[in-house]
C-alpha cells in the first residue's frame, strides 16, 4: 500500500536531505517567520509607517504619495534655446546635452531641414563630372551664357562648352549657338575627331 504524502513528511525529507545546509543557515526554513525581520519606515509624503524588508526599503506608501512628493520638489531646470524656432524652453539637467528642440513639431521640422541640407550638400557637385552644375534650379552654364550675351536665351539656343567639360563654366569656355549649329558641331566632331 502506498503511503499518502503529507506536507509535514515532505518538509522533513527535504530538511534531512539538506541537513548540513540548514545547520549553517544557508537554506531558509519553511516555518521561519520573516515578519520579525521587516522594518518600519515612514512615508516621505504622508508620514504613515510602511513595513518592508531590509533588502527592499520603500520610501512611499503608495504611487500617489510618490507622485505628489515629486511634484513638490524644487526643479533644477536648465534654460535652452530651440534650434528650429528660437524659443526659450527649460529641461532637466540630465537632458541638457541631448535636447535641441522645444517640442515634437520643432524636432520634426528641424531634423527634416537638417537632413535635406546634408543630403543636398552631399549630392551637390556629384555625378562623376557628367552632370551640369545648378544655380537656383537652372543650369549654371545657361545663366552665364545669358550674362555673356546680355539677354535671355531663346528656346532654340544652347550654351556649348568648348573644351567638352560640363563643369568648366568659365566665360571664355562658353559659346552661345543655335540648336542646329550645336548638332552640326557635335556630328562633325564625332565623324572627324581630329
Amino acid at each position: 500500500m502506498i503511503e499518502p504524502v503529507t506536507i509535514q513528511s515532505t518538509r522533513e525529507s527535504f530538511r534531512n536531505s539538506f541537513a548540513p545546509a540548514y545547520r549553517l543557515g544557508h537554506v531558509r526554513s519553511a516555518g521561519r517567520d520573516f515578519r520579525s525581520v521587516m522594518q518600519s519606515v515612514n512615508c516621505l509624503q504622508c508620514h504613515r509607517p510602511v513595513s518592508c524588508y531590509p533588502s527592499r526599503i520603500r520610501q512611499f506608501c503608495s504611487k500617489s504619495c510618490r507622485y505628489t512628493w515629486m511634484k513638490l520638489q524644487p526643479k533644477n531646470h536648465v534654460d535652452l534655446k530651440c534650434q528650429h524656432c528660437g524659443k526659450d524652453y527649460a529641461v532637466e539637467p540630465h537632458r541638457k546635452t541631448k535636447s535641441r528642440f522645444c517640442s515634437f513639431l520643432c524636432r520634426q521640422s528641424g531634423i527634416s531641414i537638417e537632413t535635406a541640407t546634408k543630403r543636398g550638400n552631399t549630392l551637390r557637385y556629384s555625378g562623376n563630372g557628367k552632370t551640369y552644375v545648378k544655380f537656383h534650379q537652372r543650369h549654371l552654364h545657361r545663366c552665364l551664357g545669358e550674362l555673356k550675351i546680355g539677354r535671355k536665351l531663346s528656346t532654340d539656343e544652347v550654351v556649348h562648352h568648348i573644351n567638352g567639360n560640363p563643369r568648366d563654366n568659365r566665360l571664355e569656355n562658353l559659346t552661345v549657338m543655335t540648336n542646329s549649329e550645336h548638332t552640326i558641331l557635335h556630328h562633325t566632331h564625332h565623324a572627324n575627331p581630329s
